[in-house]
């Protein structure tokens, strides 16, 4: 079965329990395969600490499997980067507004 990895899953601070919550409903994705969060807690992380656990982290990708194109541009342009070094492509997910759903694509640089 694919996974669809997520580098960084987008928050936003909720006032209510005070805490960083997703800010995007990230489930219609699931359609492509199983989500995967590479960064779990990545506020307590510094950017240099983030893109190392990433390369070792890609590591576990697949041809098969996708990047979801959400959250912060770094993070997500530095798994691509180690996606592609790796595999020579990088399939990514990404969000059609107008028919409200994902739709795959592949990069080859």
């Amino acid at each position: 079965m694919a996974k669809v990895y997520i580098p960084a899953v987008p928050t936003r601070y909720d006032a209510v329990t005070k805490t960083r919550i997703p800010s995007l409903d990230l489930n219609q994705a699931e359609h492509f395969g199983q989500l995967v969060n590479l960064i779990q807690e990545p506020e307590g992380m510094s950017l240099e600490e983030k893109l190392d656990y990433l390369d070792d982290a890609c590591e576990q990708i697949t041809e098969d499997d996708y990047i979801l194109a959400v959250g912060d541009l770094v993070l997500l342009a530095a798994t691509m980067l180690f996606v592609h070094d790796r595999l020579g492509k990088v399939k990514l997910l990404r969000w059609d507004r107008k028919k409200q759903e994902y739709y795959s694509m592949e990069v080859e640089l």
